[in-house]
């Protein structure tokens, strides 16, 4: 190749790594763009994941809460139990108390207080007034039914008592079921709010795992886009350096051209310079340029042998 085919050549070159350049640069803005959306959707990845961490750590509070409420739970239940049991006895008790009252009443037929001033009126009569045998006897018989229907007419309004005593206290007992029946429902209630508020959590943790999922994906698409474009960043510079080592072989070739031009332009402007030394030389004309006195100062011997020639 000539100097102006390695020129040429070597301009081709340059462009080809100025635009190889170029492009470099353009795949190194595409690459920083990759490592900013990697850093954004990492940042956005580790906010949904410690979200969802804090998510578990309610849900491990929650299954304490939920463990201490069942056994809230089955203790009332077990004191509900209890009290019903406790109730169904004396309401038994209570049944069995009104029955005996209403035979009693039944068979004493009239009220405790009657009776007993009945009986104390026949009493009186048997013990004061001028009575006859036959009416006597009567009076004795009638004191005796009187006595019996008494105790009975006694017995059943201590029956009645009783009842009534068994009554308040079953009052009382009904009233500590329904404490307990309402604290029940509340619990029941709190557990029913803990379990919606797990189903959301869990809801939530779902919408949050599928956006940290998605963030994710995004830093994996943007690390392949990365790794595509450094092996392509790598591979213009490898395409570079090779015509990095062309464009040296040109110019080291070019410099020679142009060392062998200055060689031979000097070597002809050498020889101009020594045929005008000779010439002066001849004519005893002595004066020299600075050029051919380096000529002369060089070439002294060979001068001098010219000139005796010339002589």
């Amino acid at each position: 190749m000539n100097e102006p085919e390695i020129k040429e050549k070597l301009n081709l070159l340059r462009d080809e790594v100025g635009m190889k350049s170029k492009e470099i640069k353009d795949n190194y803005e595409t690459i920083n763009f990759c490592r900013d959306e990697i850093a954004k959707a990492k940042d956005a990845r580790n906010h949904f994941q410690e979200e969802i961490e804090k998510k578990f750590d309610g849900l491990d509070e929650f299954k304490k809460k939920k463990d201490a409420s069942k056994i809230t739970i089955d203790d009332l239940k077990n004191q509900r139990v209890q009290l019903i049991n406790e109730s169904k006895e004396l309401a038994k008790i209570i049944k069995e108390k009104k029955i005996q009252r209403d035979a009693l009443n039944k068979e004493s037929r009239a009220p405790y207080n009657i009776l007993e001033e009945h009986l104390k009126n026949t009493y009186e009569k048997l013990l004061t007034y001028d009575i006859s045998i036959d009416y006597e006897k009567d009076l004795f018989e009638r004191i005796f039914l009187l006595r019996e229907r008494v105790i009975k007419s006694k017995n059943a309004n201590d029956a009645h008592v009783a009842m009534t005593e068994i009554y308040t206290s079953l009052k009382q007992i009904d009233s500590k079921i329904i404490y307990v029946q309402t604290k029940l429902t509340e619990e029941w209630t709190n557990l029913k709010k803990m379990y919606d508020s797990v189903k959301d959590a869990y809801e939530s943790i779902k919408k949050m795992r599928g956006s940290a999922d998605v963030q994710h994906e995004i830093v994996l698409q943007n690390y392949a886009k990365l790794i595509q474009y450094k092996d392509i960043v790598a591979r213009l510079r490898n395409e570079i350096q090779l015509i990095n080592g062309q464009m040296t072989l040109l110019e080291e070739e070019l410099e020679k051209i142009k060392a062998e031009k200055e060689k031979a332009k000097m070597e002809e402007r050498y020889k101009s310079v020594k045929e005008a030394i000779k010439n002066k030389l001849a004519g005893k004309k002595h004066r020299f340029t600075i050029d051919e006195m380096r000529v002369l100062l060089e070439s002294g011997e060979e001068l001098e042998t010219d000139e005796k020639v010339t002589q």
